[in-house]
């Protein structure tokens, strides 16, 4: 690789990177900037020990010329003397407070400039990679729509030329073929072989779909009978079915369908977490109102020889986190 490639690849990394560095610095900058600021606090009193007295020193004679008008008997350590009180006018008074409170302002914000400029500082980057960000969600939001309605399209497409089976077999990467079984007649007891149809997969059947998952030993669920699995995955659908139709729920996401499941951790991701089935809420709704699992029964290559697993694809709607906390305003 070239210095110039290497150069590049860098300052694309750094570019991708730069909205999560951003709001990093931010914070770190807010870190400091609050430790400055206390640092500074420290040093206001030994800072403006000047123009604290100035200020005492002016109130003190104010004080000594309304005591005069009042009369109005002063401590010792208040009296001012006449030479001092009569000659200080209002005009004096005001000069020395406005001369003093500038004095006093310009330490301050020498004190305090530099935590100050470090908090704007670091709110405009938190607020700039935060701005990145949302503007990155929302075109690769509008890129997955694009790209699933395209998809959507040519599914149905295929559908109507081949039927629903073959889009399925074409989507997950699976064929029939056709296989000899050795059965035993229940009536004779006689043995006699039989010629029956299986779906293989001859490739990943999940890297079609996001969603795709087949349900194997990774799952704590899985028993070692084709049957049964199919039959526990079926309940799951039904049971799920009714707790989104029914009164209890108005969303579900895959972090419960992976529950039930028993699915391992790292199955567990921040996209399980937002993205599932809404229930419909009018005839303009897009959600489909139901969950469909998609159950498919196949057969899989595992050290060298054919096993039936449980393929599961569910119709899952997507992200649906703003249209059920901002748009719906759904509760679980």
């Amino acid at each position: 690789m070239s210095a110039k490639e290497f150069m590049s690849n860098c300052m694309n990394s750094l570019e991708e990177a730069s909205p999560r560095i951003k709001i990093v610095l931010g914070v770190v900058g807010l870190v400091g900037a609050g430790i400055a600021a206390c640092i500074a606090s420290s040093k206001v009193k030994e800072e403006t020990k000047e123009e604290r007295k100035a200020f005492k020193d002016i109130h003190k004679i104010r004080h000594a010329q309304k005591a005069d008008e009042t009369g109005e008997k002063l401590d010792p350590e208040e009296t001012v003397s006449d030479d001092v009180k009569f000659v200080y006018t209002d005009k004096d008074f005001a000069k020395d407070v406005v001369k003093t409170s500038l004095s006093y302002g310009k330490k301050i914000l020498k004190l305090y400039g530099v935590p100050i400029a470090i908090t704007g500082l670091s709110i405009a980057l938190i607020f700039n990679g935060t701005h990145v960000l949302n503007a990155r969600y929302l075109a690769m939001s509008a890129s997955y729509g694009s790209i699933k309605k395209a998809f959507d399209l040519y599914k149905e497409r295929v559908k109507e030329r081949y039927g629903e089976e073959a889009e399925k077999d074409i989507r997950y990467g699976i064929k029939t073929e056709k296989v000899k079984e050795e059965i035993v007649d229940e009536e004779t007891g006689e043995k006699k072989k039989v010629t029956k149809e299986i779906k293989v997969a001859e490739a990943d059947p999940t890297a079609c779909s996001p969603y795709a998952m087949i349900f194997d030993e990774r799952f704590g669920e899985y028993v070692n009978d084709i049957g049964m699995n199919e039959a526990l995955v079926k309940a799951i659908q039904s049971i799920m079915n009714e707790e989104l139709l029914g009164k209890g729920k108005r969303y579900l996401v895959m972090d419960n369908l992976l529950d039930r499941l028993g699915a391992p951790e790292d199955m567990y991701t921040g996209e399980t977490m937002i993205c599932g089935w809404r229930k419909k809420s009018g005839q303009d709704d897009s959600a489909d109102g139901y969950i469909d699992l998609r159950i498919q029964r196949i057969f899989i290559m595992k050290d060298g020889k054919r096993v039936p697993r449980i393929l599961i694809d569910p119709n899952v709607e997507g992200n649906i986190y703003d249209k059920v906390v901002k748009d719906l305003k759904y509760s679980a």
